[in-house]
């Protein structure tokens, strides 16, 4: 990806959406699924983005029902949310003792444990 302008675009885009939980969720969903993605689904999200961060959390917390238009394979895995990051401020805060590291490596385990993908920063 690192060689690729429009991947580093829409990577960025999907990072700073304006809300940080719109942040996790959107940029999580990148960071889990577009390794495997063709052309037509890097459109899909493109066009996903462009989306208001009140619809897209209300999609994935299911208080809002997602239109047909938004129906399909991208949203069913956007919406299983099968991903956790790991914020580089979180690690920040740790000392960096065995027990911080303990208390990082559980989390990890964790999340994998339940079939999840983990992104990490500074770890």
């Amino acid at each position: 990806m690192n060689d690729n302008p429009q991947m580093r675009r829409i990577k960025f885009r999907a990072w700073h959406r304006g809300t940080r939980e719109a942040d996790y969720a959107v940029g999580g969903f990148f960071e889990r699924y577009y390794a495997t993605w063709n052309d037509e689904e890097i459109a899909w999200f493109e066009r996903f983005m462009e989306e208001q961060d009140a619809d897209i959390i209300g999609w994935a917390l299911g208080t809002i029902p997602v239109p047909d238009e938004w129906k399909g394979p991208m949203m069913d895995s956007f919406l299983k949310l099968d991903f956790v990051k790991i914020d580089r401020r979180l690690v920040a805060d740790f000392g960096g003792d065995s027990r911080d590291r303990i208390g990082v490596r559980s989390i990890i385990e964790m999340a994998h444990g339940l079939g999840m993908c983990v992104i990490a920063e500074g770890v």
